[in-house]
């Protein structure tokens, strides 16, 4: 193994170019070099793969995110309620802060590039970059030493998509739908719309055909659109382009701890569709082998 330093937080592939934000550790940029085509949206508030703590902070605690919250959002609540929730703010979100130094990693499987978080309240955090050599595949290692938290949380990994009016489907029970519509292909009326479990991979397609498969390997359950647990509307919506996995929740308490601490390791993986005849093939070439690259 060489390890180098590196410089400019731009890490480049025959495949892939990826601008690292120094700060947070998610990207700010990811171009398909055999296209150009650049697949982060840059008009949102996080970097693609940046890890958000969320806590509530209301002295309510859950309840103002379960039924109280629910009928307010929903406008049937009475005024009783819609007093006793108020307005306090019922969120507090933080990410870790990367170290300035990072470290690129040259081995025959794979370049990757390491950054390591100082230490926050919600615990230490290591991100790690990889590109695959012998498959176009971008993963995403988020390495995390979890606190106790005292307070109501939950976790995100957020991914905005550069794929704004595109076609998002979530594979789940051996097969792909649409969720947010209800016509064919779509979710079932009055089912969750707020987020879904993944059984393998997402399918992103853009407005002018260019496509990926997206896996979040260790952490299935997903949230559309936007980072926001008391989103209680029930659907139809269209995709912005949006996704954040949801490796930790902490908001429900039946059969539930009401914290975790200790390693989290979260993998997410991505690669384009185009060279591959279907959605099929290309999740088969982006899962895990026990020495992926090697023959």
């Amino acid at each position: 193994m060489v390890a180098a330093p590196f410089s400019a937080y731009t890490f480049s592939t025959s495949s892939w170019q990826l601008n690292i934000d120094p700060s947070t550790g998610g990207l700010t940029s990811l171009v398909e070099r055999s296209t150009g085509r650049e697949w982060v949206d840059h008009s949102t508030s996080y970097t693609f793969g940046q890890l958000i703590h969320e806590s509530i902070v209301h002295p309510l605690g859950r309840e103002a995110v379960h039924t109280l919250g629910r009928y307010v959002a929903l406008g049937v609540a009475n005024e009783a309620g819609i007093k006793r929730l108020g307005k306090t703010p019922v969120f507090a979100h933080g990410s870790p802060q990367m170290l300035t130094t990072s470290k690129f990693v040259h081995v025959p499987v794979f370049d990757q590039v390491v950054l390591q978080g100082h230490d926050a309240p919600f615990g230490q955090v290591q991100l790690t970059w990889r590109c695959y050599h012998a498959q176009q595949i971008v993963e995403l290692i988020v390495n995390w030493n979890k606190n106790w938290s005292h307070q109501p949380e939950a976790g995100y990994v957020a991914f905005p998509f550069a794929a704004a009016n595109g076609q998002l489907k979530l594979e789940t029970g051996g097969g792909f739908f649409q969720p947010g519509n209800h016509g064919r292909g779509g979710q079932l009326p009055g089912t969750c719309a707020n987020y879904y479990t993944i059984q393998r991979a997402a399918e992103i397609t853009t407005p002018d055909g260019a496509g990926l498969v997206w896996l979040p390997l260790d952490a299935p359950l997903v949230m559309p659109n936007a980072i926001n647990y008391a989103n209680w509307e029930p659907g139809p919506w269209a995709w912005n382009g949006f996704l954040a996995s949801m490796p930790v929740n902490h908001y429900w308490v039946t059969n539930f701890a009401p914290s975790q601490r200790g390693p989290l390791r979260l993998r997410y993986r991505l690669l384009s569709r185009a060279g591959w005849p279907d959605s099929e093939s290309a999740i088969l070439a982006a899962s895990p082998w026990e020495a992926l690259g090697w023959r």
